[in-house]
């Protein structure tokens, strides 16, 4: 999906803003998480990307398969 070019300063800026929140808020959570059970941090994780998958590749993929009918 291609951006309207007067929307793309504010998509940079909010693409930038998310990978500063990420660099500030992932190790305190991982180490909360660890602090519980070593195993956490990695279990959530798999959680999480199991969740993303879901939701982007699914969509795609219903749409692929609707067109092939």
């Amino acid at each position: 999906m291609a951006v309207p070019s007067e929307r793309q300063g504010a998509v940079a800026g909010l693409i930038a803003t998310m990978q500063g929140v990420a660099l500030v808020v992932t190790p305190v959570v991982s180490t909360a998480l660890y602090g519980i059970s070593r195993s956490l941090p990695f279990a959530c994780l798999a959680a999480l990307l199991c969740v993303l998958a879901v939701f982007f590749v699914l969509p795609s993929f219903l749409v692929a398969r609707r067109d092939w009918h």
